[in-house]
């Protein structure tokens, strides 16, 4: 409204990788040095943590169904947080030393890019399981998905190249 920056204090040196919730106004910021993801209410500025596995990366919400994923880089897992509660409510192990994460909302899909696995696990939304692993080429490093075609794109920064996982199948159609 007035385009004035406003500082908010946060707990933690380093955060990386954060996502917004639209509907709620809470930002999700990992914070690697505390083991932990700090929400932001971006409405009043309070200031709260949650919990997580070992040095987490990145988040991403899934405003459909109000749950927050969070890549713990170190224990290679992912921390699923209800955003109702800011309460975590599993915790899933995926393949070694993952790196990013996007979700596609309109299958409750979440794909995490695993770094040292050259692969990206599949994460069921409805069971907060793994349901597929799918390969990449050298070195994954991030990943976008297309809801609408249900195709995931994954950069790999070792090879130059671009994995392509059809949502409907969960394999790599091209690299």
């Amino acid at each position: 409204v007035t385009n004035e920056p406003a500082r908010i204090e946060v707990p933690g040196f380093h955060q990386w990788d954060s996502a917004f919730n639209e509907r709620n106004g809470l930002l999700y910021l990992p914070t690697p040095n505390n083991n932990a993801v700090t929400v932001i209410d971006t409405r009043t500025s309070v200031v709260s943590m949650v919990g997580t596995g070992s040095v987490p990366m990145a988040a991403a919400v899934n405003e459909v169904t109000n749950r927050i994923y969070v890549v713990n880089y170190a224990s290679s897992d992912v921390t699923v947080i209800d955003g109702a509660s800011n309460r975590p409510l599993a915790t899933v192990k995926v393949g070694l030393w993952p790196q990013q994460i996007a979700i596609n909302s309109r299958t409750n899909m979440i794909y995490v890019v695993n770094t040292h696995a050259n692969s990206v696990s599949v994460i069921d939304g409805r069971t907060n399981t793994v349901a597929a692993t799918a390969p990449a080429d050298k070195g994954p490093w991030a990943v976008a998905v297309n809801p609408v075609t249900n195709m995931i794109y994954v950069a790999n920064r070792l090879s130059d190249k671009v994995t392509v996982i059809d949502g409907h199948t969960n394999q790599a159609v091209q690299r």
